[in-house]
């Protein structure tokens, strides 16, 4: 017993021996360790106007900060190069961005190249901020190995700079290491003189008069100074899993899926997308564009997320309806913007996506104002049953955000007389609200919603006083929309005919004659806006008359002249005004021949329905089919006045047919709509 004892002793002192011996080279391998801190967390978005500060050292840093003579505090600013080749023996504090980490076992080192940034001694107050510019590379030599440094971060390296060798790179002899990753610092526009490495500022794809954001996010910093080893790897997961989606459908589309899905990573760039979604809409290849959509929705990148359903909401719509569970999951992420579109699109659907219903409903309770207000937008796209959404719109009108409260009123005004119910709402917003243009969108609302006049034509009457001539105008135009139940509203609206305001005057000229059914006392006041009026004065009064027809026989001079000023609306406006007074016009035609080379879409598509209306001009039809048989996104257009022309133009089907597959949803529509008048038997 005696003699195990005496083992198990000899051995206990061994090991504490072993240990002890093993504890003083760790604190001697740890005092020769530099010292590394990390910024991590992202500061606050600033508020108001920005500040500027002197540079201030952490808790950790400030000894070696002071250390700095005062010439060394800076590293080169508006005049000062800074050339950090002609340093050597000197103990600095240089800033540069991480381009490369190489960690050493054997001899416990990491060696860092570093992209050295000026920096004149002022940053942000909220955040690190340096120049783009720099005077070159250089290598920082920290002791130690698992620091932990972030790729293509911003560091401040303090320490000795050693001899140079040759031709190498200026060494810094690292005693401390201040580390800032991605979010926590920003660069302020590039001055002092770059000197530095051309193949890091080749990676860069902004502008230098726009490299500076206050509130920097991830894309930020890839744009400016490339991807890191993770994000490239990542990226090139994230492709392979999108193209798999997309060819496990359609195995012989790969290159073109291959650039769509470049198109939509490349956010400097619509071109290859667009390039992408042509081939994929020519080719119908929509299955496999679907498959591949459901696929990018599960990704954990917010910014792609928004950029995929964007696609969704403004190209492809209905013809990825298999999208919308993913959508309908989409509208409880945690990002804003995925969000906000994910709404727009579901109403973009329409009445496909009424599984949506309980969803949008929610919405309308969100924190962003904007995607309540889209969520009131896509509700009533749903074209469902008045009843099942009208309680969500009605409480709608009392939200907190005047944005959201004017969307509901456009809304609700799109239902019509189905909306009755919410005119006590409306009346008390059109005399009570804070916004003026609530107030006045209120007073529309009114007059195309309460049928019987009973609450309204009051309210609106007495909003022909208010001191707002947007308010006075809007009255004007819901007692308009009343006719001759407003025929109380007279007086008022006669004394208005002499308004300061052009808009107001054309609208309670138009109130005038919809209520007595006389021109007499409307017409000239019209026509001195159409000659004279400022503004859009005009041009509304342009619409009114259209609207009186040959009654306003003696305006046709005016509209003439309107066909020939310079702003598109305007002549757009006049053109199917003089249509709509028939042969009347016929002294207008060449005009309107002459506007076929006009450079807009939709006033080329006007002259040609104005035509046909005014003397089946046999011009105009051929013109719409150049028209829909074009390259451009806006014929839906010339899609909708073939429909106002109806059976003339069925020449018009088999290019209908195939703008069913257009890239542009609004012309998709336009000829789904048009198709069901001219052949109810082509299925969209």
């Amino acid at each position: 017993m005696k003699t195990m004892s005496r083992i198990l002793g000899f051995l206990s002192v061994v090991l504490i021996a072993g240990l002890a011996a093993r504890c003083l080279a760790d604190e001697s391998q740890a005092a020769n360790r530099t010292v590394v801190e990390h910024v991590r967390v992202k500061p606050k978005a600033s508020e108001g106007e920005l500040g500027t500060s002197l540079y201030a050292a952490s808790k950790t840093e400030s000894p070696f900060f002071k250390r700095l003579d005062e010439s060394e505090k800076t590293t080169g600013g508006h005049d000062d190069e800074h050339d950090i080749s002609k340093k050597a023996g000197k103990y600095v504090g240089w800033f540069g961005i991480v381009r490369a980490i190489v960690e050493d076992q054997a001899k416990q080192q990491t060696v860092l190249t570093v992209e050295h940034k000026y920096f004149d001694g002022l940053t942000d107050s909220h955040i690190m901020a340096v120049s783009f510019n720099g005077s070159g590379d250089f290598h920082a030599i920290v002791e130690g190995i698992g620091h932990q440094f972030a790729p293509l971060s911003l560091v401040r390296v303090y320490g000795k700079v050693a001899e140079p060798k040759g031709q190498q790179l200026s060494r810094l002899e690292a005693v401390f290491v201040r580390d800032w990753h991605w979010e926590t610092f920003t660069f302020i526009s590039a001055y002092g003189i770059q000197h530095g490495n051309e193949n890091w500022r080749k990676l860069n794809r902004i502008q230098l008069n726009d490299i500076y954001d206050s509130n920097p996010d991830i894309e930020y910093y890839r744009r400016r100074l490339g991807d890191r080893p993770e994000d490239i790897a990542r990226e090139k997961a994230l492709r392979q899993r999108l193209l798999q989606a997309a060819i496990a459908v359609r195995p012989d589309a790969k290159k073109t899926f291959e650039v769509f899905i470049d198109g939509i990573r490349d956010v400097d760039s619509f071109q290859k997308q667009h390039e992408a979604l042509d081939a994929i809409f020519k080719a119908r290849d929509f299955d496999a564009l679907t498959a591949l959509l459901i696929q990018a929705l599960k990704e954990n990148d917010p910014r792609f997320r928004t950029r995929v359903i964007m696609i969704i909401c403004d190209d492809v719509g209905e013809l990825a309806a298999a999208t919308i569970p993913a959508l309908i999951t989409a509208v409880g992420d945690q990002d804003q913007y995925v969000r906000y579109y994910s709404v727009r699109a579901l109403g973009k659907f329409g009445p496909p996506a009424v599984a949506a219903l309980p969803t949008l409903i929610a919405a309308t309770k969100d924190a962003d104002h904007y995607v309540r207000a889209n969520a009131i937008e896509a509700l009533v796209e749903l074209e469902l049953p008045p009843d099942q959404i009208l309680p969500t719109l009605v409480a709608a009108l009392k939200d907190t955000d005047s944005y959201v409260r004017f969307t509901t009123i456009s809304k609700l005004e799109e239902l019509g007389p189905a909306a009755a119910t919410a005119v006590p709402e409306l009346i008390e917003l059109l005399q009570h609200d804070e916004d003026v243009k609530v107030r006045w969108n209120a007073a529309e609302a009114i007059g195309r919603i309460d049928a019987d006049g009973k609450l309204g034509i009051p309210a609106l009457t007495n909003a022909l006083k208010s001191s707002f001539p947007l308010v006075r105008r809007f009255a004007a135009m819901g007692l308009a929309a009343k006719g001759p139940k407003a025929v109380s509203a007279q007086p008022i609206l006669q004394q208005l005919l002499n308004d300061s305001d052009s808009g107001a005057r054309v609208a309670a000229a138009e109130a005038v004659w919809k209520i007595g059914r006389d021109s007499k006392e409307a017409l000239p006041v019209l026509n001195q806006v159409l000659e004279k009026g400022d503004g859009f004065g005009p041009m509304w009064a342009a619409e009114v008359i259209g609207e009186m027809g040959s009654e306003a026989r003696d305006t046709i001079p005016g509209l003439r002249k309107m066909l020939k000023v310079d702003h598109s609306h305007f002549q757009q406006t006049a053109a199917q005004s003089l249509g709509k007074m028939g042969s009347l016009a016929s002294d207008a035609v060449p005009d309107l021949v002459e506007l076929f080379g006009d450079k807009h879409d939709a006033l080329r598509a006007a002259a040609a329905e104005a035509l046909w209306n005014i003397n089946r001009h046999p011009l105009a039809i051929p013109q719409l089919l150049k028209e829909i048989s074009g390259d451009s996104w806006d014929k839906h257009y010339a899609v909708a006045a073939i429909g106002r022309i109806g059976e003339p133009a069925a020449a018009a089907i088999p290019l209908l047919k195939e703008l069913r597959y257009n890239r542009h949803r609004s012309v998709r529509k336009a000829a789904n709509l048009v198709l069901k008048k001219l052949d109810p038997m082509a299925k969209p």
